[in-house]
């Protein structure tokens, strides 16, 4: 029999005004969601300028070297006499030089400036957590307090915070000189991101893949930083050499450096024809800028992939520096890696070694990356990304620090001695080596090898003018400055490109409102500049979420995302 329909139900329709008002609600909602999540959780900003470069750009042009290929950054020719309209460089071309190949390169008129990057900031991080060392802060600056800016944190509330020889030093005990040591970027205690904040800061000084095509381009042909290091012909003759430039005394860089004995075969950095006293190439990113100063390079990262063609490979990377001599006196700093795979950390002052540990021997064919890092008092060796030895040197007190000889003002062994006769040693054009920079050195013996990538960074440099610096005088040694005292709830912060950086160190005003609210009762205006205060910071930036756009040319209208540089901020 037939059955009766299933019974139909019909929504009952909507007045026009009734869907209007959801949807109006649904946008407002939206909206407040919206600015709730921006004033407490997440914020975008645009970084403008170049005080944290090369950890953050500002307002920058991108130079690719047509010799190397090696691709930089320099600060906005903006405001520094070159017209600028609709971002592009108008009348006249600027030129730039290779850091890697020194080089000049040049951005013809039309070249487009590219914008700086998008960042995003926790803002509600620091509601439960306190600010660490060397963490990217936001806040309002407290001479002006209308405006953002970005910077490092290197001093803490309740401390006292010197910079002294490039380096930050901390006292946790205000009051007296016992407590003072230096704030190490590579120490897990300061921060939990360490390896990635010093990994961040290491500023190129030379990259071997970066080898030009055309190596007599300028009226001085262009040589390997790299030289041969040995005492006789014989040492010397297994380096393959005849580069470039053809001359049979220079080496080959172009596959590596191939040594073809299994003899002993050294290379030393020679730092004059990377830069000497009058570049501009430590601090690249402004090079258009005044004349940079001249910084003694002390701390750096030597790093090669090794391959050796043998078993039995035995290889020393080396450095020099003071250590915590407290005479000032330099001495070589080295990583053994020897045929068993035994690493040592050696101070050739000192018959034992500072660490060690069984790493594994090299094995022929098999591609190792081998790095020295000597960087805020501490040595350590790293093969392939893992730090394997290290050692902290500790031994200095404040009226040591202060006291010390500068950089390479005196030579273990003394002016006659031998390291002290190497530093000293002239390259290739007749220029001395001795520009308050070490001596870098590779040595190899038992195989056959291949240097692959063989890289030389120096850490970043804090310029010694201003707030809570104190500078030594190159003779008699007589230091002037103080160091900055914080009390509670306040902080100093510095930028990464530090001689372009308007910091902690420069501000010589505080707003009279910000002082009267967001200081401590009673603090003084002269004791507050510089410092600032807990009510002024925003948040921590930890990501770079929109990079600068990008052209097929200079010249091109910037319109591709570069989504190669996303990155963590550390």
């Amino acid at each position: 029999m037939p059955t009766d329909p299933e019974p139909t139900t019909t929504q009952p329709h909507k007045p026009q005004d009734d869907t209007i008002k959801e949807t109006f609600e649904s946008i407002v909602i939206a909206f407040i969601l919206a600015f709730v999540f921006r004033a407490y959780v997440v914020e975008a900003f645009v970084i403008p300028t170049g005080s944290m470069a090369p950890t953050l750009l500002g307002e920058h042009l991108r130079i690719t070297c047509d010799q190397c290929g090696y691709h930089y950054k320099v600060d906005s020719p903006a405001g520094q006499g070159v017209t600028v309209e609709n971002r592009r460089i108008k009348e006249m071309s600027l030129d730039f030089h290779c850091p890697m190949c020194q080089q000049e390169s040049t951005a013809p008129p039309g070249t487009f400036i590219s914008s700086g990057d998008r960042i995003l900031v926790h803002k509600y991080l620091y509601s439960l957590s306190e600010p660490k060392r060397w963490d990217v802060v936001v806040f309002k600056a407290p001479h002006r307090p209308q405006t953002n800016y970005i910077k490092r944190l290197v001093g803490l509330p309740g401390q006292q915070t010197m910079i002294l020889e490039g380096n930050v030093y901390f006292n946790p005990t205000p009051g007296t000189d016992a407590g003072w040591r230096i704030a190490r970027k590579t120490d897990p205690d300061e921060n939990a991101h360490a390896e990635s904040v010093q990994r961040t800061v290491w500023q190129h000084v030379y990259h071997s893949q970066y080898v030009p095509l055309n190596a007599a381009m300028r009226s001085e042909p262009w040589r390997s930083p790299w030289v041969i290091a040995a005492e006789g012909e014989a040492e010397a003759a297994g380096w393959k050499r005849g580069g470039p430039t053809g001359d049979d005394n220079e080496l080959d860089p172009s596959r590596g450096f191939v040594f073809d004995s299994a003899g002993k075969g050294a290379l030393r950095f020679a730092f004059p024809r990377v830069f000497n006293v009058n570049s501009a190439m430590f601090f690249p990113y402004g090079q258009r800028r005044s004349s940079p100063p001249i910084i003694a390079v002390e701390e750096v990262r030597l790093a090669a992939a090794i391959e050796p063609r043998q078993d039995g490979l035995r290889v020393t990377l080396r450095t020099s520096a003071r250590l915590d001599d407290k005479a000032g006196l330099t001495h070589n700093l080295s990583a053994i890696i020897d045929a068993q795979g035994n690493a040592t950390l050696w101070r050739s002052d000192v018959a034992t070694p500072l660490a060690a540990q069984n790493i594994g021997a090299m094995k022929a064919g098999e591609t190792r990356i081998v790095e020295l890092w000597y960087v805020d008092q501490e040595a350590s060796l790293w093969v392939d990304g893992e730090r394997v030895l290290s050692h902290r040197f500790d031994g200095l007190t404040y009226d040591d620090l202060l006291a010390r000889a500068m950089p390479f003002e005196a030579f273990e062994g003394g002016p006659t001695g031998a390291m002290a006769a190497e530093h000293k040693a002239m390259d290739g054009f007749n220029r001395r080596i001795d520009l308050h920079v070490p001596v870098v050195k590779i040595e190899v013996e038992g195989s056959p090898v291949t240097l692959h990538r063989v890289e030389l960074d120096r850490d970043l440099y804090y310029t010694s003018s201003g707030k809570g610096t104190v500078t030594k005088q190159r003779e008699g040694n007589s230091p002037w400055g103080t160091p900055v005292t914080l009390k509670a709830d306040e902080f100093f912060c510095l930028g990464d490109n530090s001689p372009y950086s308007a910091d902690s160190r420069a501000w010589d005003t505080v707003d009279p409102w910000v002082l009267a609210r967001s200081f401590a009762e009673g603090s003084l205006a002269a004791q507050s500049q510089g410092v600032v205060p807990r009510r002024l910071m925003m948040g921590k930036a930890f990501f770079v979420y929109f990079p600068t756009m990008i052209g097929t040319t200079p010249q091109q209208f910037p319109y591709f995302p570069n989504f190669g540089e996303m990155r963590f901020i550390h």
